[in-house]
């Protein structure tokens, strides 16, 4: 396809035969990381005035009925607690590493490694180095299949 992704935010399904639009979100991750202040914004803005304070920096980067994708910025030690998870997740530590901890058990997420997460598990997940995580969220459908 010839067309521009910044000109157009949908396309047309190929494989269906389907001239219905389909969303489309391409994202830089590296232009993502520059937007929210590098891979440790709190060294580029001191005066970084999140709600949740200098040490984690999120980002949405896609929004979707079926799926969410987000980028998170964490400090060293940051403590991110879920108490609900309202789908099955995923973890995709981008640099550093994290640990996360789910039903009594912990995992070590390191640099370039992903975790999977089952349906609405309560889950926090602390930064053992400065860290980047893309989370990816399924939300659980309401009203059954």
């Amino acid at each position: 396809m010839s067309e521009d992704p910044d000109e157009s935010n949908s396309t047309t399904r190929a494989d269906s035969g389907s001239s219905r639009p389909v969303p489309l979100v391409v994202v830089n991750l590296e232009e993502t990381l520059t937007e929210v202040g590098g891979p440790q914004p709190w060294l580029e803005d001191p005066n970084n005035q999140q709600p949740w304070g200098r040490d984690l920096t999120a980002k949405p980067l896609v929004e979707f009925p079926k799926v969410r994708i987000a980028v998170s910025v964490m400090r060293a030690n940051v403590r991110l607690m879920q108490p609900e998870s309202n789908g099955s997740m995923v973890f995709h530590t981008l640099s550093g590493r994290i640990r996360l901890q789910c039903e009594g058990m912990e995992y070590e997420v390191p640099e370039r490694c992903i975790l999977a997460m089952g349906d609405s598990i309560p889950h926090e997940i602390v930064a053992l180095e400065d860290s980047v995580v893309l989370m990816t969220t399924v939300p659980v459908e309401s009203g059954g299949s």
